[in-house]
């Protein structure tokens, strides 16, 4: 490992918010190989990789009502409408995002309440009966607590199944490519070196097996690579230490990598990727800057920012700890959209058009 984990319950956003299985069918995958290969053309040993320009950060936005800490709240990201559902829970959005369960409860941690679905189609909602840390199976089944076991919920029917344990979210070390590859990570940690898998679920053949940071889908036929650490420098008074990584860009095909830039670890490192964009951070928690790598022009932006990248949602940068709080326009630095200043833990819908605050149990930071 390459670093000590981070204090508290949860360590990266990727456990703050449990990302529910695809409704749709995968997309059929393209590569075509016998068996797991290994990447050629990574390296450790770093690089320089100056900046070729740096931008400030557009101004954030005051589009939305300072959250009250208690109600359950739903945020239209197109409209800017926002929906104040009472005090209640964090809500779960359904894989198709036209629905959303939450708990309506006075505080956490939740016991026996309400469980509510809202149809943000028509703002219609509806009381399932008791339950407690709900999240949604598939489009139209819910999974809630009920003592120490769940009920599945049919939404169609309402009939409601025991089942043994709590609620089963989809393993948060798992992640469908574009091209319907699951990529999976033997940790959950960004910063700390893992064992990584690219597997073909339709026949389950292994495609890639490699050791890196991170590694997360950078479009079709693409993955982004963070390599495994090399230390840098004497343990602090904390007992992290700094280190670099290289970042990657790799043909699934071919199992060729393309390097991009060394970034510089402290304690956590966030990679996101998509088509256009390669996003991270260097020194997270060090007072470091954003760094972007244009694809098409092949050139890094560094953001007089220290940002978290969440995710790449429909071309734009998902930034914020715990689930994400704004939407940033990678090509002109400009916020798209942004939940209330000073929030906790966030959840969005699967296309991001949509997001929720709520009550949530408490956790450790990013940089303990």
């Amino acid at each position: 490992m390459l670093l000590a984990a981070c204090g508290g319950g949860h360590a990266s956003p990727s456990t703050a918010t449990p990302a529910p299985q695809a409704s749709a069918s995968a997309p059929a995958a393209t590569a075509t190989v016998t068996g797991p290969r290994t990447i050629t053309g990574m390296f450790t040993e770093p690089r320089p990789s100056p900046a070729d320009e740096t931008r400030q950060l557009g101004p954030l936005p005051e589009t939305f009502q300072v959250w009250n800490g208690t109600s359950t709240m739903v945020y239209d990201m197109q409209t800017n409408k926002e929906i104040d559902l009472g005090p209640g829970s964090l809500g779960r959005f359904s894989p198709d995002s036209t629905r959303m369960a939450w708990i309506a409860s006075p505080k956490p941690p939740f016991g026996t309440d309400e469980l509510w679905i809202i149809d943000l189609r028509t703002q219609q909602k509806q009381d399932l009966g008791a339950g407690r840390l709900a999240t949604f199976i598939d489009d139209q089944h819910v999974s809630v607590a009920i003592d120490n076991n769940s009920e599945t919920i049919d939404l169609t029917s309402h009939v409601r199944t025991r089942v043994a344990g709590l609620p089963a979210f989809q393993p948060s070390n798992e992640t469908q490519t574009p091209d319907g590859y699951v990529l999976r990570s033997s940790g959950f940690d960004p910063g700390k070196d893992n064992s990584f898998s690219l597997t073909d679920p339709r026949t389950g053949a292994v495609l890639l097996q490699f050791e890196a940071s991170a590694a997360v889908p950078a479009g079709k036929g693409t993955l982004a690579v963070a390599t495994t650490g090399i230390l840098t420098g004497p343990a602090g008074p904390n007992g992290y230490r700094h280190a670099t990584t290289n970042v990657f860009l790799i043909d699934i095909k071919t199992a060729k990598a393309t390097f991009v830039a060394t970034g510089s670890v402290y304690v956590q490192f966030t990679l996101v990727a998509d088509d256009g964009y390669v996003v991270w951070t260097d020194n997270y928690c060090d007072g470091g800057h954003t760094r972007i790598y244009d694809r098409r022009n092949k050139k890094i932006t560094e953001v007089d920012a220290t940002l978290w990248p969440a995710a790449m949602a429909g071309g734009l940068i998902l930034d914020g700890p715990f689930g994400g709080r704004a939407l940033i326009d990678p090509a002109t630095l400009r916020y798209r959209a942004a939940l209330p200043p000073g929030v906790g833990d966030t959840s969005w819908s699967p296309d991001h058009r949509y997001a929720s605050l709520g009550q949530y149990g408490g956790h450790g930071g990013l940089c303990m």
